[in-house]
């Protein structure tokens, strides 16, 4: 055989290669490439926002992402496995691949515990005073929960479906190591006018093994009246165990200067404090200032109405005033009372809160009025309607006025109750008084 004969099929095998060769590279292409972003199998818990890392597609030098086809049907609300395709087609060949996507429970139950998790037993056996237990998937668990009493600790456990656990512990103290609780009656700061009779308002003590123990608190006081000065008032009170608990009440015995110390650094206003306007000897308001009294006008009414439905008369004595209204009242006071007596009992025209429209005068306006049921209920209650008694007993130092209990001041129920709860004022809320200064 001829070396030409030899030639030809080595040549018509080349050619098959090299058209087999080309015929791969046109239908499986590989230089078409598909890669997902992050792991193929990811885990996440139910309820929570699954967001797709997506996959990169390139063929040759040419990026293809943005024609990759995705089908994602993860629905993070149901439980279960889910698959995510991601397909990219380039001439006539096609890539795939596919992510997992598990959506699972992974999120432990909650136990809240009623009561304290750390308790005095006081040397008694404890008393269960309660627990739930919520699961994300499963909802209420506290049928399932497993409670575990030693003898210093009881241990609250409870595991969902998805085997995901919850432990919580509660410590039990056998000996009595809290300290018992002391609440003044009254307030925490008052004060007394220079040379009057000093009245002393207690507190209670109350100990979580001992209950009541009011009768064993101890007053430490050196207040003196004859005194123009600041002084404290110590109260402590042990329970049976030792525990020690103490309070302190700060006493101002207070003269006429400190009633009107604030007309010695008067602010031009309007001011407002934490959103509150602020009208005292101290912050003052232009001639021609008033606001919208219509939501304090109305408060007042249904104050005034549930009063009478309850046998107590709290009519309106006064308002609204003017600027010139206010300067020829005190002018008045001033004339026949006397300057101090004016600074005590009436606002200089510019410091009135009356000129606001949120201030008003109801019922008796006398000190009596405190003593009487109508002024009686109008304290236990005024907050209720968003009113505080603005210039309260014992408080004169600090408001710069005598005790006015027909003198309301509309602030909203939420501040006014906290107010009123504290047996604090105006001033004092807003911690804009030094008792010190």
């Amino acid at each position: 055989m001829g070396e030409g004969m030899k030639t030809k099929p080595l040549i018509i095998t080349i050619i098959l290669e090299i058209v087999l060769i080309a015929a791969t590279i046109i239908i499986y292409n590989p230089f078409l490439k598909l890669k997902l972003n992050g792991n193929a199998t990811i885990k996440i818990s139910i309820g929570e926002k699954y967001n797709d890392q997506g996959a990169k597609a390139s063929y040759l030098k040419e990026d293809l992402t943005k024609e990759i086809k995705v089908t994602n049907k993860v629905d993070t609300n149901k439980l279960g496995e889910y698959k995510i395709t991601y397909e990219i087609k380039h001439g006539n060949s096609t890539r795939k691949a596919t992510r997992t996507v598990i959506v699972a429970d992974l999120i432990s139950p909650e136990i809240t515990l009623k009561g304290d998790s750390k308790v005095s037993t006081c040397g008694k056996e404890y008393t269960e005073e309660g627990y739930t237990a919520i699961d994300n998937v499963d909802g209420d668990l506290t049928k399932d929960v497993v409670v575990t009493k030693k003898s210093d600790k009881i241990i609250y456990s409870v595991k969902d479906k998805s085997g995901n656990k919850k432990e919580v512990v509660r410590i039990l103290d056998s000996k009595d190591s809290t300290k018992p609780e002391i609440t003044l009656v009254n307030s925490d700061i008052l004060t007394f006018e220079l040379n009057s009779t000093y009245k002393e308002f207690g507190a209670k003590a109350t100990d979580n093994c001992d209950g009541d123990i009011t009768s064993k608190i101890e007053v430490i006081s050196n207040v003196d009246t004859s005194k123009h000065q600041v002084f404290e008032v110590t109260y402590k009170v042990k329970d049976n165990a030792g525990n020690e608990a103490t309070a302190i009440r700060k006493i101002k015995v207070y003269n006429q200067d400190d009633l009107n110390k604030g007309y010695t650094e008067i602010v031009s206003g309007p001011t407002y404090i934490k959103d509150i306007l602020i009208v005292n000897k101290k912050y003052a308001i232009p001639k021609n200032f008033q606001v919208d009294s219509t939501e304090a006008k109305a408060a007042l009414e249904k104050l005034q109405a549930d009063a009478k439905k309850e046998g107590h008369s709290l009519p309106t004595k006064s308002a609204y005033r003017s600027y010139s209204t206010q300067d020829a009242l005190y002018n008045r006071y001033k004339t026949n009372k006397g300057q101090e007596f004016a600074d005590k009992r009436s606002a200089r025209p510019g410091h009135s809160e009356h000129q606001t429209g949120l201030a008003f005068d109801i019922g008796l306006c006398s000190v009596k009025l405190g003593v009487m049921p109508e002024g009686i209920w109008l304290r236990e209650n005024a907050h209720k309607y968003g009113f505080i008694i603005r210039y309260p007993q014992y408080k004169e130092a600090i408001t710069g006025y005598g005790y006015e209990p027909w003198h309301v001041r509309y602030v909203g129920v939420e501040i006014a109750t906290e107010i009123m709860t504290k047996n604090i004022t105006l001033e004092e809320y807003l911690g804009i008084y030094d008792i010190n200064a």
